[in-house]
C-alpha cells in the first residue's frame, strides 16, 4: 500500500511539473486540410490513397534555407499541391486554401503544368469543395446521393484562374 502511494505521488508531481500547453496559433488551412483528408479517406473506395507531401521548410534562417535546398535536391517541386488523391486509376491534385487564401505564382505554374498533362487539379476551401472536385474528376465515392438533392460542383468563390 505504501509503495502505491509513493508512485501516485510521483505521478502527481510529474503532471504538475509539465509546462502549460501553448495556445495554438491560427491555422485555418491546416484545419481545413485535416477535415478534407479525414472525409476523403472515409468516402473513397478501399485502396484509394490521399497523400500530403510536406513541400517546404518552415524553419527560419540559414538552417531553414539549407534544409529547403536539400529537399529541392531530393525532388521537392515549388508550388506542389497540398494533397494528391489516387483512386481507381485517376489522379487529382488538391490545393487547400482558407477562405481568404490565394495561390502563389509557383502554385499557379504547378497547376498549369498539371492540367496541361491532363491531370485534374482543384483549389478547395472546404470539405464540400473537395467532394465536388472528386465528382468533377470522375472519382467514385461511397456517398449515395438522394436524387432530389442537387450537389454543386461549381468552382468555389474566389477561385483563381
Amino acid at each position: 500500500m505504501r509503495r502505491l502511494k509513493r508512485n501516485s505521488s510521483l505521478l502527481g508531481r510529474i503532471k504538475a511539473s509539465k509546462a502549460p500547453a501553448k495556445a495554438q496559433r491560427g491555422t485555418p488551412e491546416a484545419d481545413i486540410q485535416r477535415a478534407i483528408v479525414s472525409t476523403l479517406r472515409f468516402v473513397l473506395p478501399a485502396g484509394s490513397i490521399v497523400h500530403h507531401c510536406a513541400n517546404e521548410v518552415t524553419q527560419a534562417g540559414q538552417a531553414g534555407a539549407k534544409r529547403q535546398a536539400i529537399l529541392v535536391g531530393m525532388g521537392v517541386t515549388p508550388g506542389f499541391a497540398d494533397l494528391i488523391v489516387l483512386s481507381q486509376g485517376k489522379v487529382l491534385f488538391l490545393e487547400v486554401k482558407s477562405t481568404t487564401g490565394s495561390l502563389s505564382d509557383a502554385q499557379k505554374v504547378f497547376r498549369d503544368a498539371v492540367q496541361a498533362q491532363g491531370f485534374a487539379w482543384a483549389l478547395v476551401r472546404s470539405v464540400e469543395d473537395a467532394l465536388g472536385a472528386l465528382t468533377e474528376a470522375g472519382m467514385v465515392t461511397r456517398i449515395v446521393r438522394d436524387a432530389g438533392v442537387r450537389v454543386s460542383t461549381a468552382p468555389s468563390a474566389g477561385e483563381e484562374t
